[in-house]
């Protein structure tokens, strides 16, 4: 009796933690072959934009990031914009739920370079369109800087190549990843960034999220009706 008491009532509290729960995709490796890198932004005059990216294993926030060289060589004031994909994971509204909501956070740290900064965004592909929201910039010099932003309706997001963003149960497949630009002010330059602790939070339609005291309770609650039933048995 206790047995099946005890997991009746489990069942019960913790099935409602797995149906609202929201899916999560991260890189904290930033392995070369699992991420991509396109030009998604380029107004130099002679298309001179250069772009990279890699792994590096040590000096992250903490361990391995990865490391980005924007490089333009014009005299003409202009601006840039790569995007950087994690290809090891994709979301399918199709098939996983349409989507009510994203939140990103990734840390960004600027090295170097005559921009005297470096900008990010959060990125969705999908469709082989782009589309962008922007999380700010950090300075050179400051360390590593965590940025976060959302809940992000696909509203908030802008079209960087056509077409438009689709939450829906119908939507077509999405990956994710984030965006660096950098502004040049009339001379060629080379500037530098890491980025670590990528994360993406894909709330469904509907999902309300546990809370952790909530959590707390429900589980307080289980352990007192077990210890209940199982005193009055003696």
């Amino acid at each position: 009796m206790i047995k099946s008491f005890s997991a009746a009532l489990f069942l019960a509290v913790f099935a409602p933690v797995a149906a609202f729960g929201a899916t999560v995709i991260s890189d904290t490796e930033f392995v070369d072959i699992n991420w991509s890198a396109t030009e998604i932004g380029d107004t130099t005059p002679n298309n001179s934009f250069v772009f990279s990216g890699a792994q590096v294993l040590n000096g992250g926030n903490p361990g391995a990031f990865r490391t980005i060289v924007s490089q333009v060589n014009t005299l003409a004031a202009s601006s840039v914009q790569a995007a950087h994909i994690y290809e090891a994971a994709t979301y399918d509204p199709s098939g996983m739920g349409a989507i009510g909501s994203l939140t990103f956070s990734l840390d960004l740290k600027a090295f170097s370079g005559p921009a005297g900064a470096m900008g990010a965004g959060a990125v969705v592909r999908q469709g082989g369109n782009f589309f962008a929201f922007g999380l700010g910039q950090v300075l050179n010099g400051s360390g590593w800087v965590g940025l976060t932003t959302g809940p992000l309706s696909s509203a908030q997001f802008t079209a960087i190549s056509g077409g438009t963003l689709d939450f829906s149960g119908t939507g077509g497949v999405m990956s994710f990843g984030f965006l660096t630009s950098n502004g040049t002010f009339g001379t060629p330059s080379t500037n530098t960034a890491g980025f670590d602790n990528f994360r993406v939070e894909i709330a469904q339609v509907g999902a309300v999220p546990l809370p952790a005291g909530m959590f707390l309770l429900l589980t307080t609650l289980v352990g007192f009706g077990v210890a209940s039933r199982w005193s009055r048995r003696f």
